[in-house]
């Protein structure tokens, strides 16, 4: 299998960024989940709460798993896709819908996701402008990623455990450098801790 042929989705997955960054930036995001040769990750808008839930593919860039499908981006255009799941027999090469065409992804929702999530691997075989592009996935691990979408990526009780413990002790460094009525005012305005943390230049949160 060849990683070559996908396109890199830019996720950041680090909870903590730099001041510099924080200014610019509102949203977490959290691995919440490893299961198999997937991982699920958790982004959380910091000023509305909203929360987005993914799930990818160890080691290749392009690869999306949503709660109802597989995405696989391609270099390219699709022109012709054929697929085989596990061992059985490789299915009959379709055209791309108009989807497909424009995003140079495939997508497989439906019966053929519902066929994915019982099968152990799910070769591709994709005809673009620039080639064939042949990945092979290996399925291990995707019903639990799902799952996991599926009730909302939740975050397991022991990092929820460490996050409060963590929040705790910013809460005290801030504390020391900057007004509680200063703190809340920030908040109301959408701030999280770094950028609070930039406006109150003596505190040095905890890090992780």
């Amino acid at each position: 299998m060849k990683t070559a042929i996908f396109v890199p989705l830019a996720i950041a997955l680090a909870t903590l960024t730099s001041p510099a960054e924080a200014q610019q930036s509102t949203q977490t995001r959290n691995i919440v989940l490893r299961a198999g040769n997937w991982y699920v990750v958790r982004s959380n808008q910091t000023a509305s709460g909203a929360v987005a839930c993914s799930g990818f593919y160890m080691g290749q860039d392009g690869v999306e798993l949503r709660k109802d499908k597989l995405v696989v981006k391609l270099p390219g255009e699709p022109k012709s896709i054929g697929l085989r799941f596990g061992d059985e027999p490789p299915r009959a090469p379709r055209a791309p819908d108009a989807n497909e065409r424009q995003t140079g992804a495939v997508v497989l929702a439906g019966a053929d996701f519902e066929q994915l999530r019982r099968s152990k691997s799910v070769s591709l075989d994709v005809a673009t402008a620039q080639g064939r592009a042949n990945p092979t996935l290996k399925l291990e691990g995707l019903n639990a990623a799902v799952k996991s979408i599926d009730a909302g990526c939740p975050v397991p009780a022991a990092s929820v455990r460490a996050e409060r413990a963590l929040q705790k002790k910013r809460e005290k460094a801030l504390a020391e450098r900057c007004s509680p009525a200063g703190i809340a005012r920030m908040r109301e305005q959408g701030l999280n801790d770094l950028r609070i943390m930039s406006a109150c230049p003596k505190a040095a949160l905890p890090a992780r």
